[in-house]
């Protein structure tokens, strides 16, 4: 059949209406979904409206296409034998060569002539197409069909005009059900294409797989971690048991109001990824949530569902939370957390940001690791009287912030990793009667001072990575100390008044310069760790028979032959307890080493 204007269009003929009724299980927006469909599927084919116009315009291309070539062609065939690459040569230096008459050609003229045959192929290709194209329009016949733009009841009156092939077969499916030419419509439109791949990520992460991925953390919950994922399976809602939920570089995360269904859901995290959550879902976190991680880059991943969350009680933020470089960007106030009592920052600040101030009053906790970012204006710490617990880390402190005293509920202190090198400022603290934990690790603190006596309800105190070459006689008047490491540090010598520590229970002294254990040490009965490794040591006295409550002990890298046989006296320690050179165990009776092999 030819494109003449005599042929007959499909779009000239009336469709009748279909007069089945309509399922009513297909609602309004698949209905719209199927509009969706007819705007895709219309570039499948041609987009003139007058058939005749683009048969013409297309026959026209070709024809043109066609003349070019073989006008192309037949210039390029006239000239091929015109083109030769060898040539006679008569120097005249018959004396200097031998020869008065030789052959001669270029060193190229063989890749040119490859290149010139290469030419002419093409062209002939390229003309075989052309004629090829002129065949199959004359031969072939390319019907028409088109949906009529009229209403009549189909549901397809507005929808635009979907033209040939698909289109007819479209319209063969409707008047055979038009229940089933939606549904295909819907299957193939943008919204379905989310809809297929949440059914494939359905069927793939049943309940069953997801059940098989549960394990224990270590404070023995409960813990289900999805990472890398499309979106979420709704399988996760069925997991009752999930107390902690993790969340990770998951694409399109949305919370729906099934998260209700966990019951025991407490603790979520949530990193590198936006997560969505529907208004059931979120009276439900306001409730159930009382730990939140979130891990991002900028501020503006932060949900604006975090700050509606008034039951949440510890919250952990790792990112850059520094709004110097924007202003209009910066993390909202936290006062609608109104059951918030732990916040840690893991950021580079340059100050406590002023949303936290917001709940200044009501934290207990506050934890702040700066990334080697000097953080200043720390006199704001004032406002929080009811800290308990305070930790500053990488932050580039010089000293011991002096608002610290002022905080008289002040339990446990953390200035771990800072560039803390005088401490005469432990003094102040003794108005902290509450103080018990003392962390001042990893700066370049050259001497404690005898005022550090004056803490005297402090119960554990690690100053461990600093440049300590002597402990003050008045650390030792610190009688409830139970846990007490300066390892990694320059000291030669414990002093005798070690003794004084009768409720010592750890004793962390690896890495110093260390000869000898005084004797008094073996009185702290108390005594469960001793952790004396990489020191000079020669040799243990007898008297660590009498610590029957040591349980671990490591002493390797000391310059010790021997072991005393009383170390048999010490009934806690099991095998895995003692960590010592095997040519130094070997020293033991056979009986008692493999007690500890």
């Amino acid at each position: 059949m030819d494109y003449s204007p005599k042929t007959p269009l499909l779009s000239e003929v009336r469709f009748s209406a279909i007069q089945a009724p309509v399922s009513t299980i297909l609602d309004k927006k698949e209905e719209e979904q199927a509009k969706a469909l007819f705007e895709k599927i219309r570039h499948f084919r041609c987009h003139a409206e007058n058939s005749d116009a683009v048969y013409k315009v297309y026959v026209g291309q070709i024809v043109f296409k066609v003349m070019t070539v073989m006008l192309v062609l037949g210039y390029a065939l006239s000239l091929i034998g015109l083109f030769n690459f060898q040539h006679t040569c008569k120097p005249g230096i018959h004396n200097l060569m031998g020869y008065s008459l030789f052959t001669c050609t270029h060193n190229l003229a063989f890749i040119l002539e490859k290149i010139l045959l290469t030419y002419v192929l093409f062209l002939c290709l390229y003309a075989f197409l052309s004629f090829y194209a002129l065949f199959w329009l004359f031969r072939s016949s390319l019907k028409t069909y088109s949906f009529q733009k009229h209403s009549d009841g189909t549901g397809f009156g507005d929808i635009p005009e979907v033209k040939n092939d698909f289109a007819f077969l479209l319209h063969m499916v409707d008047r055979y059900d038009s229940l089933y030419s939606k549904r295909f419509s819907v299957f193939l439109s943008a919204v379905s294409e989310g809809r297929l791949r949440e059914l494939a990520l359905n069927s793939e992460w049943s309940r069953d797989k997801l059940k098989d991925t549960i394990g224990k953390n270590a404070k023995g919950q409960y813990e289900l971690q999805l990472s890398m994922l499309p979106a979420i399976p709704k399988s996760v809602y069925e997991l009752n048991e999930v107390e902690v939920l993790k969340l990770e570089l998951i694409s399109s995360a949305r919370l729906l109001g099934a998260v209700s269904q966990l019951k025991s859901l407490s603790e979520l995290h949530i990193s590198h990824c936006s997560v969505k959550v529907d208004p059931d879902a979120l009276s439900f976190l306001q409730q159930s949530v009382k730990t939140l991680h979130i891990r991002f880059t900028d501020l503006e991943e932060l949900p604006s569902w975090l700050y509606c969350l008034k039951n949440l009680q510890e919250l952990y933020l790792s990112g850059n939370l520094n709004c110097s470089s924007n202003k209009t960007i910066r993390l909202h106030s936290l006062h609608g957390l109104r059951g918030l009592q732990s916040l840690s920052l893991t950021s580079n600040l340059s100050h406590i940001p002023s949303a936290v101030m917001d709940v200044a009053g009501q934290l207990s906790k506050l934890s702040i690791q700066n990334g080697d970012t000097e953080l200043g204006s720390l006199g704001q710490l004032r406002k929080m009287n009811c800290l308990v617990t305070l930790r500053l880390l990488h932050c580039k402190i010089s000293k011991i912030p002096g608002v610290v005293s002022g905080l008289t509920s002040m339990q446990h202190i953390d200035l771990t990793s800072n560039l803390i090198q005088n401490v005469d400022e432990l003094g102040t603290l003794q108005r902290l009667r509450s103080l018990t934990v003392l962390k001042l690790c990893h700066n370049a603190i050259l001497r404690l001072p005898p005022s550090i006596e004056l803490l005297r309800n402090l119960e554990e105190l690690s100053i461990s990575h600093n440049k300590l070459d002597n402990l003050p006689v008045p650390l030792f008047n610190l009688v409830r100390l139970r846990y007490l490491d300066f390892s990694y540090n320059l000291i030669r010598v414990i002093p005798p008044e070690v003794v004084h520590l009768t409720r010592l229970e750890t004793l962390a002294v690896t890495a110093n310069q260390i000869s000898y254990l005084p004797h008094e040490l073996f009185r702290c009965s108390r005594l469960k760790s001793l952790y004396a490794g990489s020191n000079k040591l020669s040799s243990i006295p007898s008297e660590i028979g009498q610590l029957p409550l040591l349980s671990s002990l490591d002493i390797t890298g000391n310059n010790l032959a021997t072991l005393p046989k009383e170390i048999c006296d010490c009934l806690q320690m099991k095998k895995g307890g003692l960590d010592v050179e095997e040519h130094v165990l070997a020293s033991l009776p056979k009986e008692l080493r493999a007690k500890y092999m």
